[in-house]
């Protein structure tokens, strides 16, 4: 079962104020699309498991679209983008996503 939801995949950048030396997180690469979120599979999920990793759900999105981004977010929660695999047609491929710690500043320029 998968359902379509509006998607942000991002990378995390550090950037230093060369007055202050203050430090502010962005998100860069942003890529805002729709993508079908859905359940992950029992092999995925034995597999993450192998691997430590628990899987908490399966994007399909269009090959294109994708530019290694490692962060996602969807419905204000921030995922890690851990594993990628070949989606249900040759245009398509699957990212496999983890719960990723809370950093609320680069949450905001993600979502912004």
């Amino acid at each position: 079962m998968t359902n379509p939801k509006t998607i942000v995949l991002a990378n995390r950048s550090e950037v230093t104020d060369s007055l202050t030396g203050d430090k502010t997180v962005i998100a860069i690469q942003k890529t805002r699309i729709i993508a079908d979120v859905g359940l992950v599979g029992l092999k995925t999920k034995e597999y993450g498991l192998s691997r430590n990793l628990n899987f908490t759900a399966t994007i399909e999105i269009n090959r294109r679209l994708y530019s290694n981004q490692e962060f996602l977010a969807y419905e204000d929660t921030l995922y890690r983008i851990t594993d990628t695999a070949k989606g249900s047609m040759d245009s398509k491929m699957k990212l496999n996503i983890t719960l990723a710690e809370v950093d609320n500043e680069f949450m905001q320029s993600m979502l912004s």
